[in-house]
């Protein structure tokens, strides 16, 4: 795992070359915010507006990025299609009430604002196992549970055996997927780079001369980095939790369930049954680090969604709209708190798992539609607390996470802090040797100090002066 770390600091350069290259930037900060992360996907989402162009290396039509400007409000359709089209000719036939010659309507609309949609009773909550569940708002009561055995568990790690490299890798199970790694010696720390960023920058074959002891001996290193990345969309009856159908690399790409539902404008008799649907995504990233040596890394880690065309509607919904914070806690439970008069309200039921992700949903009265939107875990009453704090646990496959107390504020600070943060006694390498004595000492809360990395990859901007504005490559437009 030293080898690791050492090729981490020089796979942070690379990416960091590669981000002048193609103008897409890494956070200079270790901590990626839940607004960072929505924004990012917003500026992403303005380039979905896909028209039917001509490849210049082909002829044949292909879906080609433009910019949302001029798009009208069109009614989104049950299921979205990514052929949006925005040409001269169907602008101007809108304007005159028809549509122009082989159109396709836009299921796309700008600028809604999130006061204008009516919130459910209903919340769907995801645990770290890998579960997904829909919970009563007004108390707290668990309508259905999908258990985790249905779908893949969100984070799983194959390392080498903690007695070989005396550390362990762990991720965060949010967002992009920050990734840390802890060490009896130097404690907790954060890699400056996510599982996306690394994933995006595979494949790659590393070779480099690292120092590995006190003497100054040199040896080189050499690693392979491979990744993959595949989403998935699942409609399910937000009333019962039965799936209606799944889309993408790894599903059945079909429907199925007791009875098929057709939800197109045509099928008015099922319109009843298509107002309890909701859509939800999921990305799946796979990570591979391997050593000719044989040493290999594995990480598998999954994040729920919601429909990317509904993202521009997250960064509105930074207070909750009835006015309830809805936090997780340690002990797999929800807490609902009145945000006016600072009261708890209820306490849900316990969970397979530490609940990591938690959508409100919002009805689009004008076309009857669900829409998922994360509920703000942070309602901004929490900036006093550290933001280097970190409260680690592990998943029933002996993965272990980490929710930081950025993204999970509430949590961090009603946690216990760890042995091994509280005491000398606990900061041994024998830690590792036992795997109950090595979860007894690190599960809890922990403090990171100086990060090594962080120091490197801002010491490497400054001197370099990269252009960090753009995440994206400039639209031609």
């Amino acid at each position: 795992m030293r080898l690791l770390r050492r090729n981490m600091l020089v796979l942070t350069l690379l990416v960091c070359v590669f981000s002048s290259i193609i103008s897409c930037s890494i956070p200079l900060s270790s901590r990626t915010s839940r607004r960072q992360i929505v924004e990012d996907e917003v500026a992403s989402t303005k380039k979905l507006n896909f028209n039917y162009g001509v490849d210049k290396n082909i002829n044949s039509p292909i879906p080609a990025p433009r910019t949302t400007e001029g798009l009208p409000n069109m009614k989104l359709s049950s299921y979205p299609t990514p052929n949006l089209l925005n040409t001269a000719d169907n602008r101007r036939a809108n304007k005159k009430g028809r549509r122009a010659a082989n159109s396709i309507s836009v299921p796309y609309l700008e600028n809604r604002p999130l006061n204008e949609l009516s919130l459910s009773d209903i919340l769907i909550a995801a645990d770290v196992e890998g579960g997904l569940h829909a919970v009563d708002r007004r108390n707290g009561h668990i309508i259905w549970s999908i258990e985790p055995e249905n779908f893949q568990p969100l984070i799983e790690i194959q390392e080498p055996s903690r007695l070989e490299t005396y550390e362990t890798l762990i991720i965060e199970p949010f967002g992009d997927g920050n990734i840390y790694y802890f060490n009896a010696h130097q404690g907790l720390q954060k890699l400056p780079l996510s599982i996306r960023q690394l994933v995006s920058t595979s494949p790659l074959h590393l070779k480099t001369n690292i120092v590995v002891n006190d003497s100054g001996k040199i040896v080189e290193d050499e690693k392979v980095y491979t990744g993959s990345m595949r989403t998935i969309m699942y409609t399910i009856n937000m009333l019962n939790g039965e799936i209606i159908s799944a889309f993408g690399p790894g599903s059945k790409n079909g429907y199925f369930g007791s009875q098929s539902v057709d939800c197109s404008p045509e099928e008015k008799i099922k319109l009843q049954e298509c107002e309890n649907m909701i859509v939800i995504g999921k990305t799946i990233f796979e990570l591979g680090i391997h050593s000719y040596d044989g040493a290999s890394y594995n990480v598998t880690y999954s994040t729920w969604q919601q429909n990317v065309l509904d993202v521009p509607l997250a960064l509105q919904n930074t207070f909750s709209k009835d006015g309830m914070c809805i936090a997780p806690f340690r002990d797999k439970s929800l807490l609902a708190s009145d945000l006016d008069f600072r009261i708890a309200r209820w306490v849900s039921p316990t969970f397979p798992g530490i609940i990591v992700g938690l959508f409100d949903v919002f009805n689009d009265l004008r076309t009857n539609e669900n829409i998922l939107v994360p509920h703000p875990f942070n309602p901004g009453d929490h900036e006093s607390i550290s933001s280097n704090k970190v409260y680690l646990d592990q998943t029933s496959n002996l993965s272990w996470f980490a929710l930081s107390s950025q993204n999970f504020p509430s949590l961090v600070e009603s946690a216990p802090i760890s042995r091994y943060a509280s005491s000398d006694r606990w900061r041994v390498s024998s830690i590792f040797e036992d795997e109950t004595l090595f979860k007894n000492a690190i599960m809890g809360v922990h403090q990171i100090y100086n990060n090594e990395y962080d120091h490197l990859y801002e010491n490497y901007e400054k001197t370099n002066s990269l252009d960090t504005t753009h995440k994206y490559p400039p639209s031609d437009d």
